[in-house]
Order: C-alpha cells, then sequence, then structure tokens
C-alpha cells in the first residue's frame, strides 16, 4: 500500500513539475535544451522556428519528467528495468 501511495506521489510531483516547464516553455523561458551530441535536433530549424522549438522542448521536458519518475520508482519498481530503454531522450 505505502509503494503504491509513494507512486501515486512521484507521478503527481513530477506532472506538477512538467506543467510548470511547459508553462515556460508556451512563454519562451525555458532552458530545455537536447544533451550534447544528440544528433535528432541538429537542424537549424529546431531552434529558429518558435513551433519547432516549442515541440522540441515540450518533447525533451516530457521524457525528463518521464525518466525521473522511472529513476524515483527505483531499479526493483515492476517493469522500471525494461521501461528504462524506452525513455531515452537521447539517440
Amino acid at each position: 500500500m505505502a509503494a503504491a501511495l509513494r507512486q501515486g506521489t512521484t507521478v503527481a510531483q513530477e506532472a506538477s513539475r512538467l506543467g510548470v516547464e511547459l508553462t515556460r516553455i508556451a512563454w519562451g523561458l525555458s532552458d530545455v535544451a537536447p544533451a550534447k551530441g544528440d544528433r535528432r535536433f541538429t537542424d537549424p530549424a529546431w531552434t529558429s522556428n518558435p513551433a519547432f522549438r516549442i515541440i522540441q522542448q515540450t518533447y525533451l521536458a516530457s521524457a525528463q519528467a518521464l525518466d525521473r519518475i522511472v529513476s524515483q520508482l527505483g531499479e526493483d519498481a515492476s517493469g522500471a528495468r525494461r521501461s528504462r530503454p524506452g525513455l531515452r531522450s537521447t539517440s
């Protein structure tokens, strides 16, 4: 029971944190950026086109939130080890 409550709290906290970051993205105040060496976002359109920048930052912020959730739930959580490869925000 305590583990289920902890999971719900973790998800709620990360959802709130993501909501704040998405607001910052919408206002153009976010500093979310791809990791150095992330080749997926090398085209200048990702930074010069405001719509593409919002898409990029939203994707990266969401991926980071999911990665933090999996990390906080711990490697012993059911499925965490299987989930992690699918959550990688860099390729």
